[in-house]
């Protein structure tokens, strides 16, 4: 295993986990509307994390950090089940949505 792997996928979950109350609150719940920049653009926290669930994704399948992902493996699947969530936007007109 490169040595610089470890560190990476550790915080590549650790963002993963401090963005997604805020991923929740903005897309899931519709609590606060999506913050935008200084230029004027939402925000699209999707768009952001994308590039880090690549990166584990091609780990993960590469079989380099399989000690690094058995040790880890709780965190990465609590992470990528919050992050698996439907937001009201990929919800079908007419479908219910309970919470």
């Amino acid at each position: 295993m490169n040595p610089y792997l470890p560190g990476y996928l550790s915080a590549s979950v650790l963002h993963l986990q401090v963005l997604l109350p805020k991923y929740s609150e903005y897309y899931i719940t519709d609590s606060l509307s999506v913050p935008v920049s200084s230029e004027g653009e939402p925000i699209e926290i999707p768009r952001l994390i994308a590039p880090m669930v690549d990166f584990m994704s091609a780990a993960a399948r590469s079989g380099r950090a399989s000690d690094w992902f058995r040790t880890h493996m709780t965190a990465v699947v609590e992470v990528t089940l919050g992050w698996s969530q439907m937001t009201r936007e990929n919800v079908r007109p007419g479908f219910a949505l309970s919470g």
